[in-house]
C-alpha cells in the first residue's frame, strides 16, 4: 500500500515567542548527488518547531569535497541561507557509504572504562583502524545491573576531517556531523500515526548503499547496509542504455524518473520508460534484500512484527522508483514527509510538490538532531568526556582560587582585629601574630620595636587600637599606622595630637 503524507500544518503569523527568542537556529544541510538541501529550524520551550526558512542549491556532482571549487560554492550557498554564522548550530550529514551504525551489547562497566568496552565490542563487529577511523557511540539503555545496549558509529577519519576543513575554510564551523539513519528517526518519532512499542523499518537509499534500520521506542536497535545505491543503478544504464550516456548523466536520468511536473516530450517519455525497464532487476534484487532483512530481524528479535515501511530522501521523492518498490512489498510504504508533522509552526511557503518536501527529509531530521544530543562525529564521546573533564578542573581551580582569596581577606581582618597598643611611658608598641612594623609621626621620638613574629610587652594598660577612646587618642599625640611586614600600605592609620613631652627626674 503506498502513502504519500499530505502535510498537516498550524502555520502562525504570529511573533515568536520570548522563549523561542533566545534559542539559536539550527541549521541541517544534506549533500545530495547534485543538489544541496538546507533547512533552518528552532524548538521552543513547548518543543513546537519552529520552521525559519529551507531551500535547494544546485550544484555541479563534479565539484565533490575534493575540489577547492566546492568551498566557493558552499560559501555562497550558506551566505545565502544562514547570513552570519554567529548563534548558529550547523549540522551536516556523510554520505550514506562513509559511515556504519552497529548495535552491541557489553558488560556494564564503571565510566572511565566504558570507551574502551565500546572499542572492543565495535572491533568484534568490524575490525578497523583506530588512526584511520572515528568512532562515536551513545548508551541506549541498561538491561538490568549486568549490561548495556551501545549504538556504535565508524565513519572514515578523513573523510570526517576533509568535510570539518572544508566548511571551516568556508566561514562556518560544523557543530555537529550526524548520520542519516538517525535524522529519519527523529522524523518517525514525531508522527501520530507511529506507536512507539511497534517496530518500524526505515530505508534510505543513497549514493552507494541502501541504509535500512529497525525502529523501536524511539531509537534504531537494528541497522544493516545493502551495497546497492544511486551510481550502482547509473552504472546499469551506462552499460545496457542506447545511445550509451554517461555516468552522470545516467544517474542525473535516474532522478528524473517519475519527477512531477516534469514536461517531457513523447521521444524523452520512452527514454525514460526504457531506463526504468533496464533498472527493474536490480530493483527488484534490493527489494529481497529488504524483505530478507525484515524476515532476520522478526526470526532473531522477540518483538510485535514490522508491518509499515518509511523511505525518506532524494530516491524516495521520485515516483516512478517508490511506487515500483513499494508495490513489491507487501506492508505498509510510506515515503517520509517531514513537513506533515503536527508540532510544526510555519511562517514561511512550503514546497509546493511532494517531491520537494520528501527530499527535505534527511537535511529536516538532522536539524532536530542538533536537539538531540546523540552520536556526533565531528565532537565523538571522547572529546565530550575530555571537555567535561576540563570543565569540572577549571570549576575547580576557581573554587580553590575564591577560598584561598576569602581566607586571605579573613585572616587580613582577623590579624589586624588582634593588633593592640600600649601607652606604656611615652611609647607605643605593636603586637600581633603576623610579622608588622610601627611607623610613627615623629620616630625620633618614640621607640619602636623590631620586627618579630610576637612582641610581647607585660603591664600597662591595654586597648584596642580600633576601640581606643577619643581621650586617649588626644593624650597620646602620634601618627600610628599598622603595616603588614610584606606591603607598604597601611591597614588602618589613626592621627594624634601630638601631647607636650614629660619632664625627665
Amino acid at each position: 500500500m503506498t502513502n504519500f503524507g499530505h502535510p498537516s500544518i498550524s502555520k502562525s503569523n504570529s511573533k515568536k515567542s520570548r522563549s523561542s527568542a533566545h534559542v539559536s537556529a539550527t541549521v541541517g544541510i544534506e549533500i545530495g548527488y547534485s543538489n544541496i538541501y538546507m533547512v533552518r529550524l528552532r524548538k521552543d520551550a513547548e518543543d513546537k518547531i519552529l520552521l525559519e526558512d529551507c531551500r535547494i542549491f544546485e550544484f555541479d556532482h563534479d565539484l565533490n569535497l575534493d575540489k577547492t571549487l566546492f568551498i566557493s560554492t558552499i560559501r555562497s550557498a550558506l551566505k545565502q541561507f544562514c547570513g552570519s554564522s554567529k548563534d548558529l548550530v550547523i549540522w551536516v550529514t556523510p554520505k550514506l557509504n562513509r559511515a556504519r551504525l552497529h548495535h552491541i551489547k557489553i558488560p556494564q562497566v564503571s565510566p572511565t572504562q566504558l570507551p574502551a568496552a565500546v572499542y572492543w565490542g565495535l572491533q568484534r563487529e568490524e575490525p578497523f583502524l583506530e588512526k584511520e577511523t572515528v568512532v562515536d557511540f551513545q548508551v541506549e539503555e541498561a538491561i538490568g545491573l549486568t549490561s548495556l545496549n551501545i549504538t556504535g558509529a565508524l565513519a572514515e577519519r578523513e573523510g570526517i576531517e576533509d568535510i570539518q576543513h572544508k566548511f571551516t575554510q568556508a566561514g562556518y564551523t560544523l557543530t555537529g556531523i550526524g548520520l542519516p539513519q538517525f535524522a529519519l528517526c527523529n522524523l518517525v518519532s514525531l508522527r501520530d500515526d507511529v506507536k512507539q512499542d511497534v517496530p518500524v523499518l526505515l530505508c534510505q537509499l543513497g549514493q552507494h548503499t541502501t541504509s535500512v534500520s529497525v525502529q523501536l521506542n524511539g531509537r534504531l536497535v537494528f541497522t544493516r547496509d545493502i551495497p546497492l545505491g544511486l551510481e550502482n543503478l547509473g552504472e546499469t544504464l551506462v552499460k545496457e542504455l542506447h545511445p550509451i550516456p554517461t555516468k552522470e548523466q545516467a544517474c542525473n536520468l535516474i532522478l528524473k524518473l517519475g519527477f512531477e511536473g516534469e514536461a517531457l516530450t513523447n521521444e524523452e517519455v520512452l527514454h525514460l520508460e526504457n531506463a526504468f525497464n533496464l533498472l527493474r532487476p536490480i530493483l527488484e534484487r534490493a527489494v529481497r534484500q529488504i524483505e530478507r532483512t525484515i524476515q532476520y530481524y522478526q526470526s532473531n528479535f522477540d518483538t510485535l512484527p514490522i508491518e509499515t515501511v518509511f523511505f525518506g530522501g532524494e530516491i524516495a521523492a521520485r515516483g516512478s522508483l517508490f511506487k515500483f518498490i513499494s508495490e513489491q512489498i507487501p506492508l505498509t510504504v510510506i515515503a517520509i514527509d517531514p513537513f506533515d508533522t503536527p508540532q510544526l509552526q510555519a511562517n514561511i511557503s512550503l514546497p509546493a510538490t511532494n517531491a520537494d518536501r520528501i527530499a527535505y527529509g534527511p537535511a529536516f531530521g538532522l536539524a532536530l538532531e542538533g536537539y538531540q544530543g546523540g552520536i556526533n562525529l565531528a565532537h565523538t564521546y571522547n572529546k565530550r568526556q575530555n571537555q567535561s573533564k576540563h570543565r569540572k578542573i577549571a570549576v575547580a581551580t576557581s573554587v580553590i582560587l575564591m577560598l584561598l582569596t576569602a581566607a586571605t581577606v579573613f585572616f587580613t581582618i582577623f590579624s589586624s582585629r588582634n593588633c593592640v597598643i600600649y601607652p606604656l611611658s611615652r611609647t607605643i608598641f605593636a603586637e600581633a601574630s603576623a610579622p608588622w612594623s610601627l611607623r610613627s609621626a615623629k620616630p625620633s621620638s618614640w621607640k619602636q620595636p623590631k620586627r618579630c613574629k610576637h612582641y610581647k610587652i607585660g603591664g600597662g594598660q591595654l586597648l584596642s587600637a580600633t576601640k581606643a577612646s577619643p581621650s586617649f587618642r588626644r593624650s597620646h599625640g602620634l601618627l600610628l599606622m599598622i603595616f603588614p611586614s610584606c606591603t607598604s600600605q597601611p591597614l588602618w592609620a589613626t592621627p594624634l595630637v601630638s601631647p607636650k613631652r614629660p619632664r625627665e627626674h
